[in-house]
């Protein structure tokens, strides 16, 4: 994977001590900072972190940028199967109201919309679970 690593040129922060390389630094970046709404110590806190592959090696770094990118992975996986599972229970729901005694009493055309909102659900449902099922296969290659 072809990744920009972190330099001392592209931080101001001294590795060693954790500071702005020189005041001058100090002042650009309290001004960004400033720019962002955050404090002078959260944003030297953020070019710390920029630092991490300056201080690790480049095999660490990949290491780290891979946990990432997979526990991002896992939570776009995680909102899909949350996004089935709620579909599932206003599917449900839905199918519970289609066969009471209130659906009777509707007219025509409210009855028909609410068909086609039947159709849709459940093809939208089929589309998640064959997602869900791509998931599986995605896994097994990884």
């Amino acid at each position: 994977m072809n990744r920009d690593y972190p330099t001392a040129r592209t931080c101001p922060i001294d590795p060693q001590t954790g500071q702005f390389q020189s005041e001058v630094a100090e002042f650009a970046y309290a001004n960004e900072a400033a720019k962002l709404g955050i404090t002078r110590e959260q944003f030297q806190r953020v070019l710390q972190a920029h630092n991490f592959a300056e201080d690790k090696s480049k095999a660490e770094y990949d290491r780290y940028c891979e946990q990432r990118e997979k526990e991002r992975l896992g939570t776009f996986r995680d909102r899909v199967i949350e996004e089935r599972e709620e579909l599932a229970a206003k599917f449900d729901r839905l199918t519970e109201f289609l066969k009471g005694k209130l659906h009777s009493t509707l007219s025509q055309d409210e009855k028909d919309r609410l068909r086609k909102q039947y159709h849709v659900m459940l093809e939208y449902k089929d589309i998640l679970d064959e997602r869900i099922a791509a998931f599986g296969a995605v896994a097994k290659e990884e």
